[in-house]
């Protein structure tokens, strides 16, 4: 799956920076907070504009690509347009250099920066207080096309007639030019708020009225611990237990063994050392899950979560077949074939029994969702993205819950 995320270029493999840094959704966060930063410290030069250049990730990394920005409409008659410059290409270390750039010149930009934060809270409490508009956004029946110009038009109506009437704001003219620039992110993070009121805010926006500023350090440690949290297995188990629940309780307990003993089994397979080819999932599945209960998730991070947790579902099958009999399957083996090893999943397709009917539905819908990911890329509404996952992971549990048996008496250590 392809998407717009940020400015940066970022090739793993041939930097040593910690890859904290190369977090999508950090680097999301970052774009806004350095465009503003480098807004509130450069020189005013008016040919000296920069221009986001969108990004497509796949499995290799980030990739910059090229585009095209608009030319400036200029005023007055027979005047030739100024060309845009756009930046060139940089790779990671240009990247930090400028950030170390930006970090010495903090003291003097950093109050301008709160400010410029501070305004845009404003706007989003402004956009809150429309009830037209919030109802129009929340509403299935119109497209994104349709909230997308109501969002845009709002924006403009917002910067034209009550942003460039504060003669209290620093700049007004450049933080309205910001905002605009970073309409599309602006909109996710307000649509976050909107959809999610009991959520908090990504960062408090006003921080004028502290002595001491946030640094840019502080700003990404706080940016980290929401996009990235740390991992707790304990909070994460509590989480699962709390959200699977209802949807298990007509077998665990009763036809199969309760549901956290079935949670920490599913974790005990994930973490258990196996084969190389298998082994890759110890890590990508805790930290998915971990992401999908605790993180600030917008509608890309749900995709990718969703997109890991999809592909790596065939692994996870392919490895309780290995702690279970030894079975090692080629790499020309597919979905279905592994299935079929786990016969008590493999019989979902085929059953009439009331109490497994959900979970019939789950596979036949995690079914031809693998298969559309195996060689297409489908791109689920933004609506349907938590109950995917949802699905998702209760097809893992479902295996682990019809495995455990055969996994103990085949050996394996559960501690229970």
């Amino acid at each position: 799956m392809q998407t717009v995320l940020t400015e940066l270029s970022v090739d793993i493999s041939s930097t040593n920076i910690n890859s904290k840094y190369y977090n999508e959704k950090f680097l999301l966060f970052w774009q806004i907070y350095c465009r503003i930063f480098r807004e509130a410290t450069r020189k005013r030069n008016d040919d000296d504009v920069y221009v986001v250049e969108p990004v497509d990730i796949d499995d290799s990394g980030f990739t910059l690509v090229e585009t095209e920005a608009e030319e400036p409409k200029v005023s007055g008659k027979g005047g030739a347009k100024p060309q845009i410059k756009e930046p060139k290409g940089k790779t990671i270390s240009d990247v930090i250099k400028l950030i170390a750039k930006l970090n010495e010149e903090e003291g003097i930009s950093v109050q301008c920066v709160q400010e410029w934060l501070k305004e845009i809270g404003l706007f989003f409490q402004s956009l809150m207080e429309d009830n037209t508009l919030c109802a129009l956004l929340k509403d299935a029946n119109f497209t994104e096309e349709d909230k997308n110009k109501k969002f845009h038009d709002a924006l403009f109506s917002y910067c034209r007639r009550t942003l460039r009437k504060r003669s209290d704001v620093s700049d007004v003219e450049r933080l309205v030019r910001l905002i605009k620039e970073n309409e599309e992110q602006l909109r996710a993070s307000f649509l976050q708020q909107l959809m999610h009121p009991s959520l908090e805010p990504d960062y408090n926006f006003d921080t004028t009225d502290i002595d001491t500023p946030p640094t840019i350090n502080d700003l990404i440690a706080q940016a980290e611990q929401l996009f990235n949290p740390t991992y707790d297995a304990s909070k994460v188990k509590a989480a699962m237990q709390s959200k699977f629940a209802d949807t298990f309780s007509s077998l665990c307990g009763k036809r199969y063994r309760d549901l956290d003993i079935v949670i920490d089994a599913f974790f005990t397979i994930v973490n258990m050392e196996s084969i190389d080819d298998l082994d890759g999932i110890n890590e990508s599945v805790p930290d998915n899950i971990n992401k999908y209960f605790f993180a600030k998730n917008s509608s890309t991070s749900l995709r990718n979560i969703f997109k890991g947790l999809l592909l790596d579902l065939e692994p996870y099958l392919r490895k309780i077949c290995y702690l279970e009999k030894g079975t090692i399957f080629g790499h020309h083996d597919g979905f279905v074939a592994v299935v079929r090893e786990i016969r008590a999943l493999n019989n979902l397709y085929y059953t009439d029994e009331p109490d497994l009917s959900l979970f019939k539905t789950f596979y036949n819908t995690v079914y031809a969702w693998r298969n559309d990911n195996a060689h297409m890329a489908p791109k689920l509404p933004e609506n349907e993205l938590e109950p995917a996952i949802y699905m998702v992971l209760c097809i893992y549990l479902y295996a682990t819950m019809v495995s455990i048996t055969n996994l103990k008496f085949a050996g394996v250590d559960f501690d229970f």
